[in-house]
């Protein structure tokens, strides 16, 4: 839920996919959007203007077993990235302002578009 502090009041209301429970999540201040961790492994990138929520993908071998116990974002060299960590013992890294995981070699993927 978005709220507005100065009513309490909310502003807006989304939900995660069903069987999705979220674990953590950051604020990615440069991008404006919210990336969640869930218990299935899955990432999910928030856009609160819009009201909408992708799942950040990548290749099958790369994708977290457990799950998201942690998440961050963080400015690098201009970029901003997202580091996301798992029970399965793995750390993941996305170039949000690329649009590309650092798991994938490099693939692309659309964020918003």
């Amino acid at each position: 839920m978005l709220w507005d502090l100065a009513k309490m009041e909310v502003i807006s209301k989304m939900e995660a996919p069903p069987h999705s429970e979220i674990t953590c999540m950051t604020f990615l201040y440069n991008c404006c959007l919210v990336a969640t961790g869930h218990e299935d492994g899955s990432i999910r990138l928030w856009n609160l203007e819009i009201n909408t929520s992708v799942l950040l993908k990548c290749k099958e071998e790369s994708k977290h077993t457990n799950t998201i116990s942690c998440i961050m974002g963080y400015m690098y060299k201009e970029c901003e990235v997202l580091l996301a960590g798992s029970y399965d013992g793995h750390i993941s890294y996305w170039e949000i302002s690329e649009k590309k995981s650092g798991n994938t070699g490099g693939m692309n993927s659309t964020i918003f578009p």
